[in-house]
């Protein structure tokens, strides 16, 4: 729960990440997404996602791919929406090569 001694948190984040990408502002997603980090707020799946599919929408695929070497910056483990993301993004940028990387990334979350 965020709160005016505590700050915003991971969902308060979530929830603006997820409005700048309905509002198709990838920067301000992306903005959003790198503040977390300095403000010592975990990011999650959720914010990862989101972050990806903005990027992904606007056509941004290489701010998308940036996104998603967070995954390994903060230990964060890859489910199937986040792989999905950057498989898309990585297939409207014409990226087979990153498309077969994550689709088999993706294929191993599916097993877990």
């Amino acid at each position: 729960r965020a709160s005016v001694e505590t700050g915003p948190d991971s969902l308060a984040y979530n929830a603006c990440i997820s409005a700048s990408r309905k509002g198709k502002q990838w920067k301000s997603s992306l903005a959003l997404f790198a503040r977390m980090s300095r403000d010592g707020v975990q990011a999650d799946s959720v914010s990862l996602s989101a972050v990806v599919s903005c990027c992904e929408k606007a056509r941004q695929w290489r701010w998308a791919f940036v996104a998603l070497q967070a995954l390994q910056l903060w230990h964060l483990r890859p489910d199937l929406v986040v792989c999905n993301a950057g498989v898309s993004a990585a297939e409207k940028a014409g990226r087979w090569d990153v498309v077969r990387g994550l689709s088999m990334v993706s294929g191993a979350v599916a097993w877990q």
